[in-house]
């Protein structure tokens, strides 16, 4: 099995404490549903697991948490990106 780290975001670019991908608590507190997106993730479109940092409380680096997320999970999709 092959894992990425999952980091960098579209408009927050490699500033971890600004990040915007946000995982929510399911009511039942077993699951977290996870909102956002990364982007020039190394290996992203071969991994089979994200480790993946989200935004799980406030603002700055006390608000971050990571998430090891399946490809296959519902809702997960990644693509090639054309870079020259």
């Amino acid at each position: 099995k092959v894992i990425c780290l999952a980091i960098t975001e579209p408009y927050a670019g490699s500033d971890v404490a600004n990040l915007k991908t946000e995982a929510v608590r399911t009511p039942d507190g077993k699951h977290f549903i996870v909102n956002g997106e990364k982007k020039w993730i190394t290996n992203g479109v071969f991994a089979d697991y994200f480790t993946t940092a989200v935004r799980t409380g406030g603002p700055g680096m006390g608000g971050i948490s990571l998430l090891l997320i399946e490809k296959t999970m519902p809702g997960v999709t990644t693509r090639q990106m054309k870079c020259s």
